[in-house]
């Protein structure tokens, strides 16, 4: 039995470190794709004054954020970052799409209850309460334990 339990442990330290990898990746290419948006702006390829450069700019920017926020999740393996990402996700289609007031109307209430489901479902859930920025930390200081 110690056999398969060493075998499980280190399947899951290569799959945990593989994640890491992954999530690195990700925050490799933001950063290199958040350099070439700016660069493209600040050289003046594209004008400042254009409506629809403004919204392709917000659209990148927030995706960039989006993806941030991806990668939180994927290093913190806790409910609050799923809905964190959610929420993100959410609030970039509000802010970029040009929807009509009902549409609007429905990603506010879901956002509004991803925050409540944040606030109220999730017993672990320090967000509102604490000004820790380790979100893997409890209340009380101690830390989470992973799961099998």
């Amino acid at each position: 039995m110690g056999v398969k339990r060493g075998i499980r442990e280190r399947a899951y330290i290569f799959l945990k470190l593989l994640e890491l990898f992954i999530a690195a990746c990700i925050v490799v290419m933001v950063l290199v794709l958040m350099a070439v948006t700016l660069k493209e702006y600040l050289i003046g390829n594209v004008s400042l004054y254009d409506e629809e450069a403004l919204n392709i700019f917000l659209q990148t920017m927030l995706s960039f954020a989006v993806a941030v926020e991806f990668v939180k999740m994927l290093i913190y393996h806790n409910p609050e970052r799923v809905i964190d990402v959610l929420i993100f996700a959410t609030s970039r289609q509000l802010i970029v799409e040009h929807t009509n007031g009902a549409e609007s109307l429905i990603r506010i209430f879901a956002i509004g209850v991803l925050f409540a489901i944040q606030k109220f479902l999730l017993p672990s859930s320090n967000v509102f309460r604490s000004k820790s920025i380790r979100p893997d930390l409890q209340p009380d200081g101690h830390m989470e334990t992973e799961h099998f």
